[in-house]
């Protein structure tokens, strides 16, 4: 008689070491030289130790929940007094601050929300990583091409010390930093009026490179989009040389500017906006969320005029306004020194380059020429250099993925010499597709389905307006535009909204997680590695342990011995040596858990002649001998040897 001791793993810590062929309910052991087993043996489970996780039972009612990405919105409002950040904790979803949007979701896929799945808490850890992937509406939280950036989401069940008892689950939301990308779009797609022709594209030589070519080989002007890579919102950049389109003294008529994703090139520039954008009385009837152009005036200059989309409390809609660069509260200024209540002129300054910035919500823009660099407006209050108390609208869930938008003058060219483009994918080897409803950009995902209420509802909110009063900006009287933080990554605060349970969140209605998560008591949960971007890595953790059932059996199946047992279940014989018990002794149904029959059961290995073995193949499987998942961390059995009585 002999005992045979089997293990998915020698290991206690077993984190990194049940894959593959040492996986809890199916491994193989390999023995250095052979064990003969003489004739006529039998065989039995003389005991088994295992850590059942159990499984969760999952539909539409328990499994839905909510991530938030943006302004504190639980513990802070700005006093309109002092104009200051202050405690506070009545905050409602129709405050004025709201430029951010909880994005519901649910952890299963809609085909299989309509009846109930019993997942494994390392499958249902799967399943949880797949749907939060879908809601981040940010190109800085979503995988990149490079996992070295930005690895996406990634959850796992979480065990005690010793890696056996379940105790939650554990995401970790990475944030792509300033300067990790730097990718230049080489795709554009032409928004120019049907059959009036394409620009080029090309990456020409020289020292240094010139940057990314866009060449208008037409006789009229053309609006080209870069569909590659979103701008990174930590402190990512985009610079244009006007090419061709600035020459000794000459200037050309040109927009320059960034906008988010409206869909495919249909033909028609005026489909390349949002439904509820009005193009009456805009400059060109062509959509940016910002642009710098150049407008010749009545004396032949070109004046340098600023365009945003916000909602006009004069018309009463969303629109395109020019953005009064040289204007404050106070009144009119002369912000360089240049034209009067006007602005400025493109030859009175010889600009060359125009630099769009992001810093999370706000928007600065550069000029650069032989003057040096100036700065037009910001989203800084105090307007940066130009000194004005004016700034420009803010980033926000609308527009988190942002674009170069050019338009260029008949028969010239420009240069994207950079653009900090994020290489976001949708899981490895899948890249971001423009306009390709692919669960990234909420505001895209939004114009595929048709409705874009909720988007509508957010650029017409106060943080976007104008006001019928002097045409300024109201949002700058109290809105303080978060930045980046000192980790370079944006300034902003995550949540995990598990329950309807808090107001100040807009679609928190039917959200019912907190259990399913481990949010019993927490279902506005915060990082435990701190709020507003002040780590590289969010992380969230269950603070409670989600409960678990387990009433399916467990048996052991000895792959590779010749036993003959009956699985009338399955209408098939079987391998199957032993049923393990569904409770412990001690009445335990999940957990590391230790069984030791009383009296052992011996099945005849059928070995008419001695048998030699090097490797054990242990199997844990349900009734109908499907692996059974449910187990997870270190599994130990023991066999026990005998002669056949």
């Amino acid at each position: 008689m002999s005992l045979i001791i089997t293990s998915n793993t020698p290991n206690n810590d077993i984190q990194e070491t049940t894959a593959g062929i040492n996986r809890s309910f199916s491994y193989t052991n390999h023995l250095q030289g052979t064990l003969r087993i003489p004739k006529e043996s039998q065989i039995a489970v003389q005991s088994v130790k295992l850590n059942k996780d159990g499984n969760m039972m999952l539909n539409k009612y328990n499994s839905k929940f909510g991530f938030y990405f943006g302004r504190d919105r639980t513990t802070w409002i700005t006093d309109l007094v002092t104009n200051t950040r202050v405690p506070n904790t009545s905050r409602d979803s129709t405050d004025i601050e709201n430029n951010s949007f909880m994005i519901p979701a649910f952890i299963l896929p809609p085909e299989d929300r309509e009846r109930n799945m019993s997942l494994s808490t390392d499958d249902l850890a799967i399943q949880i990583q797949k749907s939060f992937n879908k809601v981040l509406n940010c190109p800085n939280l979503c995988q990149t091409d490079d996992e070295l950036i930005n690895p996406g989401v990634k959850v796992i069940a979480i065990r005690n010390g010793s890696q056996q008892g379940f105790t939650g689950f554990d995401w970790k939301i990475t944030q792509t930093k300033s300067a990790s990308s730097t990718s230049r779009s080489a795709s554009w797609i032409n928004f120019n009026e049907e059959g009036q022709g394409v620009a080029t594209i090309s990456l020409p030589a020289g020292t240094p490179a010139p940057g990314t070519e866009i060449n208008n080989l037409n006789a009229n002007k053309i609006c080209v989009v870069g569909t590659d890579y979103p701008l990174n919102l930590a402190n990512g950049s985009m610079t244009v040389n006007l090419g061709t389109h600035h020459v000794g003294d000459d200037y050309e008529e040109f927009s320059i500017g960034l906008s988010r994703c409206n869909g495919k090139d249909t033909g028609d520039p005026g489909d390349q906006a949002p439904f509820y954008w009005s193009h009456v009385g805009t400059k060109d009837g062509i959509f940016f969320d910002w642009r710098i152009s150049s407008e010749e005036n009545a004396a032949g200059n070109h004046d340098i005029r600023v365009y945003q989309s916000v909602f006009d409390d004069n018309r009463g809609e969303f629109t395109e306004v020019e953005f009064e660069y040289w204007n404050d509260r106070a009144g009119p200024r002369v912000p360089f020194g240049g034209n009067g209540n006007d602005g400025m002129i493109w030859e009175d300054e010889e600009f060359d380059n125009v630099t769009f910035n992001i810093k999370n919500e706000r928007v600065t823009i550069y000029l650069l020429g032989e003057a040096g660099e100036k700065t037009i407006c910001t989203g800084l209050q105090g307007g940066g250099d130009s000194g004005g108390d004016q700034t420009m609208k803010p980033s926000g869930p609308t527009t988190r993925w942002l674009f170069p938008k050019l338009i260029l003058a008949d028969n010239k060219k420009m240069f994207l010499t950079s653009f900090s483009g994020v290489e976001a994918v949708v899981s490895a080897g899948v890249p971001y597709e423009y306009g390709k409803c692919q669960d990234l950009d909420w505001y895209n995902e939004r114009n595929c389905d048709g409705n874009l209420t909720e988007c509508e509802i957010l650029d017409n909110t106060m943080v976007y307006s104008y006001t019928v009063a002097g045409a300024l900006i109201t949002s700058d009287l109290f809105y303080n535009q978060q930045g980046i933080s000192a980790f370079n990554v944006m300034q902003c605060d995550a949540r995990i909204i598990t329950a309807p349970t808090s107001s100040v969140y807009a679609g928190r209605v039917g959200l019912n997680s907190q259990y399913i998560f481990g949010f019993r008591n927490n279902s506005n949960a915060a990082p435990i590695t701190g709020d507003l971007g002040q780590a590289v890595v969010m992380n969230f953790q269950s603070s409670s342990v989600p409960v678990l059932v387990s009433k399916e059996s467990i048996f052991i199946r000895l792959k590779n011995f010749p036993i003959i047992s009956a699985n009338f279940g399955k209408a098939a014989l079987s391998n199957i040596l032993y049923h393990v018990p569904t409770f412990s002794n001690s009445g335990q149904e999940t957990g590391s858990l230790h069984f030791e029959p009383a009296e052992m059961v011996y099945l005849n290995i059928n070995n008419t002649e001695d048998l030699f073995i090097s490797t054990m193949e242990v199997d844990l499987v349900y009734g109908d001998e499907t692996l059974a998942t449910g187990l997870a961390g270190k599994t130990t059995v023991v066999f026990h040897l005998r002669d056949k009585r």
